[in-house]
């Protein structure tokens, strides 16, 4: 049978990499893109489908950061399809990032410039605030309404005697010093992006505790550094061109700077050709690219 496939924030990045690659892997599946902007989803379906002719690729109207939205998208997928074998929690954000820059320039003539750029410790802030579901807009994205989309999709993914995957794109950044239980949304803090998203690893142990026995596996997946909108909103146009020959000399001695989004996606996608009983529930899955150019992937345990 055709494997069915959906992606949310599928249109650019590391989503529309995967895309790319899942359809390279396998002709045959049924590829859905859930997309907040229509028009994008639109290009990037055309795009697909050029190099792609033949191939089955669906748009769904998706906004996971709103509560509405979700439950409307849902409903459609409900209605389309009578079961998912892959659902790819890819969509995120990270609003008005700020860098101390008094930080960056201290750690980038200092020893730990490699870490700084892999995973900004100490290094970004973020401007979160609520949106009009009365959340915190980085919690809705990142988490909750990837959390309220698999509720609303149980139906699909918990089926007898048929396993479904849910797998997370998650980040280096997911520190567990970002997140407190009693300030789940992060309303107090100042790293909304690192709390949801180690809150997305928790939450994925939890997954796997809880709906294994109902044949649903959750994994969690690092892309490594990569250059996608999101980051190039983190700085002004002229420091990336001036840091990034240097970042392409630092991938000569570290694997976590894969730079591009097909690089980033290595992770996702070695994970669709995976059997469920061989997944590590505890593990993250890191996208790595060696000074040479090689991808792989390498598992390390989630905090």
């Amino acid at each position: 049978m055709e494997k069915v496939v959906l992606v949310t924030g599928a249109n650019s990045g590391i989503g529309l990499a995967l895309c790319e690659r899942l359809l390279t892997e396998d002709r045959q599946l049924r590829l859905c893109l859930a997309c907040r902007n229509t028009q994008r989803a639109e290009a990037a379906r055309a795009a697909l489908l050029t190099s792609h002719s033949g191939a089955r690729v669906d748009l769904l109207h998706l906004d996971v950061g709103s509560v509405l939205s979700v439950l409307s998208a849902a409903q459609e997928i409900k209605a389309r399809y009578n079961r998912l074998d892959f659902l790819y929690l890819n969509a995120g954000i990270m609003p008005n990032p700020a860098v101390d820059i008094r930080a960056f320039f201290t750690g980038f003539f200092s020893r730990n410039i490699i870490n700084m750029f892999a995973t900004a410790e100490g290094l970004l802030t973020q401007q979160d605030r609520p949106n009009s579901d009365g959340l915190q807009e980085v919690f809705a994205t990142n988490l909750f309404g990837h959390f309220l989309l698999i509720r609303e999709l149980e139906p699909l993914l918990c089926q007898p005697g048929h396993a479904s995957r849910l797998i997370w794109t998650s980040s280096s950044n997911a520190r567990r010093s970002a997140f407190s239980i009693e300030d789940i949304q992060h309303r107090k803090g100042k790293e909304p992006y690192s709390s949801s998203k180690y809150a997305s690893d928790l939450l994925s142990l939890a997954l796997n505790r809880h709906k294994n026995n109902q044949g649903l596996f959750s994994s969690v997946t690092c892309p490594g550094l990569v250059m996608t909108n999101l980051t190039y909103g983190i700085l002004p146009s002229f420091l990336w061109t001036l840091i990034m020959p240097i970042m392409w000399l630092i991938r000569i001695f570290t694997n976590t700077f894969t730079l591009t989004p097909y690089n980033g996606a290595e992770a996702l996608h070695h994970l669709f050709s995976q059997k469920p009983e061989s997944l590590d529930p505890r593990a993250k899955y890191h996208s790595l690219t060696s000074g040479f150019g090689n991808n792989y992937t390498e598992t390390r345990q989630v905090s």
